[in-house]
């Protein structure tokens, strides 16, 4: 299992987008179109880009050979190497794997923890609110990115229903209703930041991490 991380250099890309978007697959091409806001546009730009590294460093597969489907709930799979996308704030993230995996960054806050007493297990709120004040949001980005990288490793969304299941930082395992195991960890990227969650088919996974300067 690899992950890429790549802080993103928005003010290159903007002044560089028409160029980059032509490097881009004809997927994410599309994606990018549907983007409003130029903000959005960059950061998905700069993520397909590190997908197209990745899938080449981790799989050997070329641009041209590319053609990446989607299941029903638009996670998108290439034959039998798998990957996920995730980004957030500065940094764009891909994981790759032989196996489902899926990963979350997050560096958003949860003002008045809104979020974590309307969306979070019972356990889970009790978890984040059991820290000092200033702990609460690291606490709180903590079991949103387990939550986002399980849903994300089974392909589902949020069609299913948050407060469904429970996880517990920092590392645990959380098992589906059709009975398979999917182990959860999180690290973080600039310390109390960005919190980076992973979610894996694989007990005892290790990461190989690379820290991507330029693409």
């Amino acid at each position: 299992m690899k992950l890429y991380i790549y802080k993103i250099d928005k003010e290159y890309i903007k002044t560089k987008y028409p160029q980059i978007r032509e490097l881009l697959s004809d997927w994410r091409k599309e994606k990018l179109d549907k983007l409003k806001m130029e903000d959005a546009r960059v950061t998905s730009a700069a993520a397909g880009l590190l997908v197209q590294y990745a899938l080449k460093d981790s799989f050997g597969i070329e641009k041209r050979d590319l053609d990446i489907k989607f299941n029903e709930m638009g996670k998108p799979y290439f034959n039998d190497c798998f990957f996920n996308i995730t980004h957030s704030g500065d940094y764009a993230v891909v994981l790759t794997d032989d196996k489902e995996c899926g990963v979350d960054i997050e560096t958003k806050s949860d003002k008045n923890l809104a979020i974590t007493r309307r969306i979070l297990s019972d356990s889970e709120r009790c978890y984040v609110e059991s820290f000092k004040e200033e702990e609460k949001q690291l606490a709180f980005r903590k079991v949103w990115t387990m939550k986002e990288a399980y849903l994300k490793c089974i392909g589902t969304g949020i069609s299913i229903p948050l407060k469904s299941f429970s996880v517990m930082p920092e590392e645990c395992v959380v098992r589906t209703n059709e009975g398979e195991d999917i182990y959860l960890k999180t690290f973080s990227k600039e310390p109390e930041k960005y919190i980076i969650g992973i979610a894996s088919k694989k007990d005892n996974f290790k990461l190989d991490i690379d820290y991507i300067e330029s693409i």
